[in-house]
């Protein structure tokens, strides 16, 4: 059968590991012993490779605009919730700590967590050194409020003398955030790697 080469980012089809490659991404192989499928070596692209090639959308602002109002409408609905219907925000107070919980989890899990997955996306045309900042930032401060809406939730559990991981939401919310900090570790281990390769070259 015919050679039926793989599509790319950019939408054009490669033939040869040349035609249509995007700029930083990895080479393609031929597999099999008569050449006739082309498949991508592993670690082909990264994010903001792809999110540069990426064709613009002249309905992107619209779908930006419509997350971010979405997102703080979410969290304004949780901040009344927690704060108009369930007695406010009290680290101190056993009866309150626990709404301390569902809001940081919704501004640092859900918004702040989606706002630096569209980093790359919206600033494609600045400069990758900015967006990896603004990437690296956004991740940074939605880990740290996820943190503390955890340290929330465990000391509200111990003064109420409440036993921990009881629920299938607790397993699954640990397990998220455990694979969300592991990806934090991994990209920092990541870059660390590539500036001893500079350095040693």
């Amino acid at each position: 059968p015919p050679s039926r080469p793989l599509p790319s980012p950019t939408g054009g089809a490669r033939r040869g590991g040349q035609a249509g490659r995007s700029p930083g991404c990895g080479r393609l192989r031929q597999a099999g012993s008569a050449g006739f499928l082309l498949l991508p070596v592993a670690s082909v692209c990264s994010m903001e490779d792809l999110a540069a090639s990426a064709p613009s959308s002249a309905g992107l602002t619209y779908m930006v605009v419509a997350s971010q109002t979405l997102g703080l409408a979410v969290i304004l609905a949780t901040g009344a919730w927690m704060g108009v219907y369930r007695g406010g925000l009290a680290w101190e107070s056993s009866e309150l700590q626990f709404n301390v919980h569902p809001l940081c989890m919704m501004v640092g899990m859900v918004f702040l967590q989606g706002d630096a997955l569209l980093v790359y996306r919206i600033f494609r045309k600045e400069s990758k050194r900015s967006t990896k900042i603004l990437h690296g930032l956004l991740h940074a401060v939605a880990l740290v409020i996820a943190l503390v809406g955890l340290i929330a939730v465990f000391e509200y559990h111990k003064k109420k003398g409440f036993p921990n991981m009881y629920s299938l939401h607790s397993w699954c919310g640990i397990a998220a955030f455990s694979f969300y900090w592991l990806q934090e570790k991994r990209s920092e281990a990541g870059k660390r790697f590539k500036v001893t390769n500079s350095l040693q070259r």
